[in-house]
């Protein structure tokens, strides 16, 4: 039999799969499954019906890895599930955990390696910084190739995201699967495939020069922001603003005040997962949306979670109030909150209405409201709706309470308007904003690089700026302004009202801008913000939200992949980086040191009896839980006294690579009451050299001199550095 040209071996191979399939779903009996799934490998093992796929291009940037991989060098003697993926695209992201369950049951020197290949859709996201940044966010350690130019991708004529293409050991394509949602089939093609190879003799896994890349946790420092609402969302409300967002690569909610005072921090630093309780039991896994009902009460969308959480600020607790941690596939909802599987809700909005029954009045102040949670539902392409009590809604229809249902959109990946809802479609639908004095809801519809709107009163979806008229076409995107579909944007994630103006501020995420759509007349400008300090254009990194303080002077950007907050005077539209202020007990700014980092402070300090000649304080470095100095990398700890005086610092061959290293800080003669501070640039590595990090912080000791006749010998300043925390007494 000769090969199938390399060209047209994925149209035929996905014919046999779903032939397959076809036959499997027709068979109950999973022994019988296993079977044909041998059947199918044995024959296309045996018949060499299918060629081995081509190296990849030359050039190309790989990450997590110390050297491009080639099937020649690298590759040949395992089984490689190439993944194409591109990370805008929320089916790609569904895939990863189980990607990840796949990674912890099999390593690569069990004989199966998985290999990320980004073929990316829009054109910023062929950056290899921002695939960087993707594969930081979503914690990808396996190995990943940025296929610039789509080669790979071409030359096998793949057809959507994601595809999972499946390689023996020789590289020749065995099977396949396009979409999301089968976990289950992967693990047992994924098991029989083992088995055979290595019954085969053919299964013999070379060594892969894996470095997966890290971007550490601080408590300090802020991770992938994605999400910001103000509590004062109603202009009537003059009380003090608090804001909250999500800062979503450390899987937490930070809630601070106006003057930029962090009030709460909400989760585990750091730490992903899903569990209720108070403010540090509690834990989230890349939350996105906030919205507030009121200053006592927070909604999140706990988005890797397929969780909607309620924050209670007064009990200063957390719980669970939809979904049940599993990712849904269900159109309709209805069922009971807690067994309702959502997927990947992305934004939300709180929304009050009276009865829209037959005896509703516009001016009836007497009608109580209901509150209504109204949700992007970005896994399932649409708009869901949380009801807290039961509400006659638009068209008479009555939602039971406590229960969330979708209430636009069928659920198709489409760029569809309609005047009844259920008959809309979206394309991902990633953030939400309400003009409350005209019941409409505005809805960053990402994958269709559009804004449209819904009416909370009638249902009608329609159109605003960006996008095509042909409700197939996902493609028609850019960077024009204009009006309706003459617009263009690039996968806008997020979407602020301002009242007064009417108008409501995009960010344009892909296009790295910020931009104002005139709502009375569908049409959108970019804003020409520029920098207070360098007199230049501003350039946004992959801005993912934004918000208005109550008072319309300003907007807070979130500016994602820069990992800060940007504030922009509306008046003047420049703008400044917005600085958080952590509790005074946990984090101080030392003179001399960078302003960013975080300063841990030693209890109780260092008393030392006075005298003229030098003192020397003591320093006990220890890592503690498989953490090491990397060898030959540069490290430094710099003391500064209290008046800003630098002392001697101590470069890498004072620290000792076994992981303790004692010093000693001379403290000058005449040195009166005060801090010194010690800033610390360590470069570390775990104990097998899979990954590397940077951890830079700072140490503040008191420094006490009295006249005491005893002699008095402080005991070292002992200081404990593990990946996550630091460690003092």
């Amino acid at each position: 039999m000769s090969p199938v040209p390399q060209s047209e071996m994925l149209d035929e191979l996905a014919v046999d799969v779903m032939d397959l399939q076809s036959q499997m779903a027709d068979e109950s009996n999973k022994s019988k499954h296993k079977q044909m799934i041998k059947k199918m490998i044995d024959k296309n093992f045996t018949s060499k019906k299918y060629q081995p796929i081509p190296e990849f291009e030359k050039g190309l940037d790989w990450f997590n890895v110390t050297q491009p991989l080639t099937w020649k060098e690298h590759l040949t003697g395992s089984i490689v599930v190439v993944d194409f993926w591109t990370y805008c695209c929320i089916n790609c992201l569904h895939i990863l955990p189980q990607l990840h369950k796949i990674e912890k049951k099999f390593k690569p020197s069990d004989g199966l390696l998985i290999l990320g290949c980004h073929s990316a859709k829009f054109t910023n996201e062929k950056s290899s910084e921002n695939v960087k940044a993707a594969i930081l966010r979503h914690d990808i350690s396996h190995p990943v190739v940025n296929d610039l130019n789509n080669e790979t991708w071409n030359k096998l004529n793949i057809q959507c995201w994601p595809t999972l293409l499946f390689l023996s050991p020789s590289g020749c394509p065995f099977y396949l699967v396009m979409g999301e949602g089968r976990i289950e089939e992967i693990e047992m093609v994924l098991n029989i495939a083992l088995d055979y190879y290595r019954d085969a003799q053919v299964l013999a896994p070379r060594n892969i020069p894996l470095k997966p890349a890290a971007l550490p946790s601080n408590p300090f420092e802020l991770k992938f922001p994605s999400k910001i609402q103000c509590s004062n969302y109603d202009s009537s409300d003059t009380s003090e603003p608090l804001y909250a967002f999500s800062d979503s690569g450390n899987h937490r909610i930070i809630i601070f005040n106006t003057n930029g005072n962090v009030v709460h921090q909400i989760g585990q630093c750091g730490v992903a997962g899903s569990d209720d309780g108070n403010f540090t039991e509690a834990k989230f896994n890349c939350p996105q949306g906030v919205a507030w009902l009121d200053k006592k009460t927070l909604f999140v969308a706990d988005t890797e979670n397929h969780l909607i959480r309620m924050i209670i600020l007064e009990q200063r607790k957390v719980q669970t109030i939809i979904g049940n941690k599993n990712q849904g596939t269900d159109f309709n909802g209805g069922q009971l909150p807690l067994q309702q599987a959502i997927s990947s809700p992305w934004d939300l909005v709180v929304y009050k209405t009276k009865n829209l029954d037959m005896s509703f009045h516009e001016d009836d102040t007497q009608v109580p409201q209901k509150v209504v949670v109204i949700i992007a539902m970005a896994g399932l392409h649409q708009i869901w709706g949380y009801y807290m009590e039961q509400t006659i809604w638009w068209r008479y229809q009555v939602q039971n309470a406590n229960t969330a249902v979708a209430i636009a959109g069928n659920g198709e990946e489409r760029n569809r308007n309609n005047d009844y809802p259920k008959h809309a479609s979206f394309a991902q639908p990633s953030g939400l904003c309400l003009l409350r004095n005209s019941h409409e809801l505005f809805i960053a519809d990402s994958e269709s690089s559009s804004i449209r709107k819904m009416s909370l009163e009638s249902g009608k979806v329609s159109a605003v700026v960006g996008a095509s008229n042909n409700p197939m076409n996902l493609f028609a995107y850019g960077d024009v302004d204009g009006q309706k579909y003459t617009a263009r944007l690039q996968h806008p994630l997020g979407l602020a009202h301002h009242p007064s103006e009417h108008s409501v501020f995009v960010a344009d995420t892909f296009n790295n801008k910020i931009k104002k759509v005139n709502v009375q007349v569908d049409s959108i400008q970019t804003m020409r913000i520029v920098d207070d300090e360098t007199n230049e254009v501003f350039k946004f990194n992959e801005p993912a939200d934004l918000c208005m303080t109550p008072d319309g002077t300003n907007l807070l950007v979130l500016n994602t992949n820069s990992h800060e907050i940007i504030k922009v005077n509306l008046s003047t539209l420049r703008s400044t980086q917005f600085h958080l202020k952590w509790p005074a007990q946990k984090i101080h700014n030392a003179q001399g040191l960078p302003p960013s980092i975080p300063i841990v402070v030693v209890p109780n300090g260092r008393v030392f009896k006075k005298g003229s000649n030098t003192f020397n304080l003591s320093i006990a470095l220890n890592l503690h839980e498989g953490v090491k100095l990397t060898p030959d990398a540069p490290q430094k700890i710099q003391p500064f006294l209290f008046r800003g005086w630098r002392l001697d610092s101590f470069e890498s061959q004072k620290l000792l690579f076994e992981g303790r290293s004692n010093v000693a800080v001379k403290i000058p003669p005449g040195t009166t009451d005060g801090d010194v501070t010690l800033h610390f640039i360590l470069l570390l590595c775990d104990e097998k050299d899979s990954s590397c990090f940077r951890k830079e912080f700072g140490v503040k000791i008191a420094l006490k001199f009295v006249s005491s006749s005893d002699p008095i010998s402080p005991e070292p300043v002992f200081i404990g550095v593990t990946k996550s925390e630091i460690l003092i007494r």
